[in-house]
């Protein structure tokens, strides 16, 4: 079974025409840091399914180029982030907030609040699983 294009090396199956730098960068609200990483990537154009050429993206990961391709860098929109992992003490950010309301603590769908009691009297009784002879005696047969 093949691998599909997405998930194969990036240097298999289909040959690479660019390598891409993608440069993200974030800044702090709290200690006004900025940071960036950068992601890099193979970058393969195909012709699509009516001869319109589209661009693949495979991440490249720890692998070396092997190829003398051309390299693009793209420089991403930069992210605001309310705190970050140099902050001295990230807690500073959330100390003066108030606590979640009592109600948020349920879990939705999980059942841990109690299911609301019907009084016996509105209980609608189960009907009675019909058998093979009560429907027999419909048919009158």
């Amino acid at each position: 079974m093949n691998t599909p294009l997405y998930l194969a090396d990036p240097h298999r199956d289909a040959v690479p025409h660019t390598y891409v730098v993608q440069v993200s960068s974030f800044n702090c609200l709290n200690c006004k840091a900025s940071h960036s990483s950068c992601e890099v990537f193979a970058r393969t154009w195909l012709r699509g399914q009516w001869g319109k050429p589209f661009s693949n993206l495979r991440p490249m990961g720890t692998a070396r180029p092997q190829y003398n391709l051309p390299i693009e860098v793209i420089h991403r929109q930069p992210h605001i982030v309310p705190f970050c992992h140099e902050c001295p003490s990230p807690l500073d950010v959330v100390k003066n907030l108030p606590y979640p309301p009592v109600e948020s603590k349920t879990n939705i769908g999980a059942g841990f609040k109690e299911a609301a009691k019907v009084p016996s009297a509105e209980r609608q009784k189960k009907p009675r699983a019909t058998t093979t002879d009560d429907l027999m005696k419909d048919l009158d047969i």
